[in-house]
């Protein structure tokens, strides 16, 4: 090893220096995108859309009026609208599964579906993504749970996303996983008095079904506890609506740890079929009372299963803040000048070059921290979103012109909501934009 000059230790201090900076410049750059996606507007004013559907004083039909003609009564509309009160006091949990057939593009559209009633866990069949993408997807409020995606092929994958306000462990199951076979995730929830796991699956109708039946089995076997609860959802490509050996197949595994089906509708409806290849298993024994019902949003030919346990109680956790670290231009100051002062010493007295870097880092972390103090930051309650009125109510328009094309085989009915759809797509994305360009 060569022995440092003088010159060549403060070259070797300031390089350094200059990486730490560049990588904390970045964290806080990064902690400044999050904190303004999860930050709210606290204006009352009209939204893009709300415009687009109110700006003509004259006759003459907007863009979304002449897709929707009849305006709702004005006694049914209300003045605010508001975030549910999911933070105030006990909620039944709520899950919901949908094979969305590819998540890209799809999130805020989702979301502004599921408004008000935002559900605690979230589990996708087929997002269609990779990890990387994946984890890059943003959901208000909601954290990335569990996930798998596929390795050999395109397409397919599952997901799990939690409400942030709910305490969870993501459940490794990737070694169990196989391209269209058997693919799966899972977290267990943390409620006030018991624990559920819940799992999501996903088989690809060409899946090899013993397979399938055989990796079920193990993670069931692997995961099973007595004082846990399971929920499993996923799509199976399983028709419950009829029968059939391997539905027999699948009930007779799935009795061995109680756990039974529960959607008795069809989840995916063409022209000349509906089946029920999507399905939430639970256990009828301990889960007490509950309500299932379809949800039908137009974002796949799959409807969603929504599904409400009123025996399982979530609360918020009390103490409701989060750590931040403040950098302002004085921190930043007092950060450099105690780096200016420091004489490294202790770095350069040896010439393991492993010690004198745990050495430089040690003295560089205590800086940092002494300059940069933790800072806690009480969250606020009341919420306002970029889910307006207007938007709810075309939601519920688009989910109606959904069930009329699905059954209809006009050509024009398809134009005709393909355009509504292009318009409303717009009329979210636009809203978003402009709630976080007026926080910044």
């Amino acid at each position: 090893m060569y022995p440092l000059t003088k010159v060549n230790k403060v070259l070797v201090v300031q390089v350094t220096i200059g990486i730490f900076l560049t990588k904390h410049t970045q964290y806080h750059m990064q902690m400044s995108v999050v904190k303004t996606l999860y930050s709210i507007d606290g204006n009352n004013n009209l939204t893009a859309y709300q415009k687009l559907s109110t700006d003509d004083s004259s006759n003459n039909l907007t863009a979304y009026q002449k897709l929707s003609s009849e305006a709702p009564p004005k006694s049914k509309l209300k003045a605010k609208t508001k975030l549910p009160p999911q933070k105030k006091g006990s909620l039944p949990l709520t899950v919901y599964h949908q094979n969305l057939r590819g998540l890209r593009g799809k999130v805020m559209k989702l979301l502004s579906q599921l408004y008000p009633a935002f559900p605690h866990i979230i589990c996708f069949s087929e997002h269609h993504m990779k990890h990387l993408e994946l984890y890059r997807s943003h959901f208000d409020n909601y954290k990335l749970g569990g996930s798998y995606c596929r390795t050999i092929y395109e397409m397919g994958g599952v997901c799990i996303f939690v409400q942030g306000s709910l305490n969870y462990i993501r459940l490794d199951l990737e070694k169990y996983c196989q391209d269209k076979d058997f693919e799966v995730c899972a977290v267990k929830i943390h409620l006030d008095t018991k624990s559920v796991c819940i799992i999501a699956i996903y088989r690809a109708p060409s899946g090899n079904f013993d397979l399938f039946l055989s990796k079920l089995d193990a993670v069931l076997r692997n995961l099973y506890t007595a004082t846990l609860e399971y929920i499993l959802c996923g799509d199976i490509n399983i028709d419950y609506l009829t029968d059939s050996d391997r539905k027999s197949q699948l009930d007779a595994l799935l009795t061995t740890y109680n756990l039974t089906s529960r959607v008795n509708f069809p989840t995916r409806i063409q022209k000349n079929s509906a089946t029920a290849i999507d399905n939430i298993f639970i256990d009828m024994s301990r889960m007490g009372n509950y309500t299932i019902s379809p949800l039908i949003n137009g974002l796949s030919d799959h409807d969603a299963q929504f599904i409400t346990l009123h025996s399982y109680i979530s609360r918020p956790p009390l103490n409701n803040y989060r750590l931040i670290r403040e950098i302002n231009d004085h921190m930043i100051n007092d950060f450099l000048n105690q780096l200016s002062c420091e004489t490294w010493d202790n770095v350069f007295s040896t010439d393991d070059v492993n010690i004198m870097f745990n050495s430089f880092l040690d003295t560089y972390l205590k800086m940092f921290h002494s300059s940069f103090p933790l800072k806690r930051v009480y969250l606020n309650k009341k919420h306002k979103n970029w889910i307006t009125l207007g938007i709810s109510m075309s939601c519920k328009h688009k989910r109606e012109l959904f069930t009329a094309c699905r059954n209809n085989n006009n050509p024009d009915v398809l134009k005709h909501y393909k355009s509504y759809c292009k318009i409303l797509s717009a009329v979210i994305k636009d809203a978003k934009k402009t709630k976080l360009c007026r926080q910044n």
